[in-house]
């Protein structure tokens, strides 16, 4: 099913709906889908709503029929009766479900257009700033995974070893990946600067390296220090 039939089923099921300023329903929907660029975010910003205000079980059944992560992400952003607005946003936080939260935030943007001042814009516009906190969070993390396998894919590779699991450093000492940044480690491993800061490095991919935390913390006058390399399969102090 693409966004086409997404905007169709949100248009049907919306055909009788107003906002409190008369403007059809379907023009909200509509902007939080078209802000999305991720065509998932986008279906599920047509039918945010559908659960929550649409009643018809042929439409409700039409729905139901969309890919998994769109439908688990519109039940996500379905309040039912006697579920505070908080709890209801602190579930979508919970779930870490990237797509929900970000039509969340989309629907809030377009809900805090003409909101006027008082208690519900205070409501949203806090609602808001825990859901786009977590969305930072979420990027942040994505990013910081993505930088340490980059860097990790620097080190030397040894024949008849998995290069995914274990490499050695440039003094020759074992890594092992899932190690990272564990100082209590035989083979913990930690991101070192080439060139450190203070020496007119920058954090870019191409001055980071692997490097086993030992020969990591004494470098001396930003340059490395091999304090531990390897013999046959142990490391060893030198």
């Amino acid at each position: 099913m693409s966004n086409t039939d997404a905007c169709d089923l949100a248009r049907r099921a919306h055909a009788e709906h107003v906002r409190k300023t008369g403007e059809p329903y379907f023009n909200h929907v509509e902007r939080v889908a078209l802000s999305l660029s991720d065509s998932t975010a986008r279906a599920v910003g047509y039918l945010h709503d559908v659960l929550e205000d649409c009643n018809d079980p042929a439409l409700l059944d039409e729905l139901n029929r969309f890919p998994e992560p769109i439908v688990t992400a519109c039940k996500l952003l379905t309040r039912p009766s006697g579920e505070t607005y908080f709890n209801f946003i602190h579930r979508v936080l919970a779930s870490g479900n990237q797509t929900a939260i970000a039509v969340k935030i989309a629907d809030l943007k377009d809900n805090l257009r003409d909101l006027e001042e008082g208690h519900k814009k205070d409501k949203y516009l806090f609602a808001l700033d825990l859901l786009e906190q977590a969305k930072a969070q979420q990027a942040g993390e994505t990013l910081d995974e993505d930088l340490v396998k980059q860097v990790w894919k620097k080190g030397a590779v040894l024949p008849g070893h998995d290069p995914n699991k274990v490499r050695k450093d440039k003094c020759g000492a074992w890594m092992v990946f899932t190690e990272h940044d564990n100082r209590e480690s035989e083979f913990g491993w930690e991101i070192d600067r080439v060139t450190s800061n203070d020496h007119g490095g920058s954090d870019a991919l191409n001055n980071l390296r692997p490097v086993h935390w030992e020969n990591v913390a004494s470098k001396s006058s930003g340059k490395l220090v091999c304090v531990v390399t390897s013999d046959g399969g142990a490391n060893v102090r030198v």
